[in-house]
């Protein structure tokens, strides 16, 4: 199975714990895990609310490098969303989000993409509130970034998901623009996606559930773990206990043969 993760911010997500400790226990029955990385394609991302929503010039590259370190961490390949961009797309987006009024914004689309619904979440972390003002000139211009931005992720989600075919993605967070339009995205067209989100209320990590939408509750977090040890085998047996009970929760069959295992056994017969 081809497994696709997702996770915008790095380790400034309370989510990364979790999933990356998956991605690694999985990553020895299966090989073809990859990290979709934003690869700096945007102008704007809600990580620069930590610094006040300012973008430093260093500001893409350490979050590159951070989701870099813990991709290499787990073992896992890294595909940026921008390689899978099309020049052309880059200026006919521009010119479509230039040129629409403002009273259209919240629904028009690109190519079938609808973009304005995954931006509800950083709007609201921008300004506070949970319908823009497109009457202010302020938030239409916000508005139409946003969705410059949205509607490119979906084109790059979309056509990563045409050629990579992941049985299965997880995404962390789903409210902010990246990684709501990676997730609606993928659920448009059929993969099973696995959200990760950070209940700030519960203080736990929320796994729901591709198909059913159930939900598995975590109260594992993480900081550093690029630094921890990524040999399995000297995983405290309570941790590893919580990844595999999250493995059998998203119908993910790790009984089977670690791949060069089963490629002697294939062998011998």
């Amino acid at each position: 199975m081809k497994i696709a993760v997702h996770n915008p911010f790095g380790s400034l997500s309370e989510e990364a714990g979790v999933i990356y400790l998956l991605a690694r226990y999985l990553r020895r029955i299966f090989p073809e895990i990859v990290q979709l990385r934003c690869g700096g394609a945007f102008s704007l991302c809600d990580r620069d609310a930590e610094n006040s929503w300012r973008r430093g010039f260093h500001t893409c590259f350490q979050c590159m490098q951070d989701q870099s370190d813990l991709a290499g961490w787990a073992d896992l390949g890294v595909a940026s969303l921008t390689s899978y961009l099309e020049a052309e797309e880059l200026i006919e987006t521009r010119k479509w989000v230039s040129f629409a009024d403002a009273e259209s914004l919240a629904e028009i689309s690109f190519k079938g993409i609808v973009p304005f619904p995954y931006i509800r979440g950083s709007i609201k972390n921008r300004f506070g509130i949970d319908d823009p003002q497109l009457h202010n000139h302020h938030h239409e211009q916000m508005v139409r970034r946003l969705m410059l931005s949205a509607v490119r992720t979906c084109l790059a989600t979309r056509r990563f998901n045409d050629q990579f075919k992941p049985g299965l993605s997880i995404v962390a967070g789903g409210d902010d623009f990246v990684s709501h339009s990676v997730l609606g995205q993928s659920r448009s067209q059929g993969i099973p996606v696995a959200l990760v989100r950070w209940d700030i209320a519960g203080r736990a990590v929320k796994v729901f559930h591709p198909q059913s939408n159930e939900v598995f509750s975590c109260g594992l977090v993480l900081e550093g773990l690029s630094s921890m040890r990524g040999e399995i085998k000297t995983w405290p047996l309570e941790l590893l206990n919580i990844i595999e009970d999250l493995a059998a929760f998203l119908d993910i069959n790790t009984h089977q043969l670690p791949l060069p295992v089963a490629s002697a056994a294939q062998a011998r017969h």
